[in-house]
């Protein structure tokens, strides 16, 4: 659109940016029948669905330059090797430095398919400034990494979150955004604000994932000891959510294996 200035930087004459960079795309077998691969589910169901490869999908929010080629590019860079063992189901041994290259871009994947939802959910102008101008992931956000059962196809799924904080009676609004893509599943939980957050794990999902963010000092392991079912999933993706809706695994999308 004429006018739109970068989410990110705020130069003028914004281009379409893959949501998720089209290097990943010959890691796998990529169908042209125009299967759903790429939706996203909020509190009336879904609210948005793209109909094709997840390789295809773009936002016309980013300046080509500066942003787009320049630093988004360089962060790609440093987390293909990592992602692409991991979207094929090998292990890896993340460090610290890896962890946190992994948990910024799991972050900017969430925050760019916010404007692919139908009606699309802006990111605050803070956050954003915030995650250009320091290139991670931004407090009040935690990052996690768990394993899929082979052939997933892509998936990205992403739902609204609100809570009152008991310690102030503040009320917090998140996005929890999980990503499935090949092998490998990433869940990112931001909730602005809300810089430490606690989590109880229900019994059933426990050893089911790897935190790296907050990163750790410590070398970091996927896959977890347990990789994730179709029924899991469903559990996985709204465990902070509304567990009383009901997850059909015969619903689950799918379209793409593994080259």
């Amino acid at each position: 659109m004429a006018g739109r200035h970068c989410i990110f930087c705020g130069r003028k004459g914004v281009s379409n940016e893959h949501i998720i960079a089209k290097r990943f795309r010959k890691l796998f077998v990529v169908p042209g029948d125009g299967i759903p691969l790429l939706r996203g589910t909020g509190d009336a169901g879904v609210v948005g669905m793209w109909q094709g490869p997840i390789f295809d999908a773009q936002v016309k929010r980013v300046c080509r330059d500066h942003c787009n080629n320049g630093w988004m590019r360089a962060m790609d860079d440093q987390v293909e090797a990592p992602l692409s063992r991991m979207m094929t189901g090998q292990r890896c041994e993340l460090t610290e430095e890896e962890q946190n290259a992994i948990a910024a871009w799991s972050v900017r994947i969430a925050m760019l398919y916010q404007y692919r939802r139908i009606p699309p959910l802006p990111v605050a102008a803070e956050r954003l400034d915030w995650f250009y101008r320091h290139r991670k992931a931004p407090p009040g956000s935690t990052v996690w990494l768990a394993a899929s059962a082979p052939n997933p196809g892509y998936t990205l799924y992403s739902m609204r979150w609100s809570a009152t904080r008991a310690e102030d009676g503040a009320e917090h609004n998140g996005v929890l955004s999980t990503l499935l893509a090949g092998h490998l599943v990433v869940q990112v939980f931001d909730v602005p604000g809300w810089e430490r957050m606690h989590f109880t794990v229900p019994e059933r999902l426990k050893g089911f994932d790897v935190q790296i963010w907050p990163s750790s000092e410590f070398i970091r392991v996927w896959p977890p000891t347990h990789a994730l079912t179709p029924e899991d999933l469903g559990y996985f993706v709204m465990r902070f959510g509304h567990p009383e809706r009901e997850w059909n695994p015969s619903r689950q999308i799918r379209g793409s294996t593994l080259g």
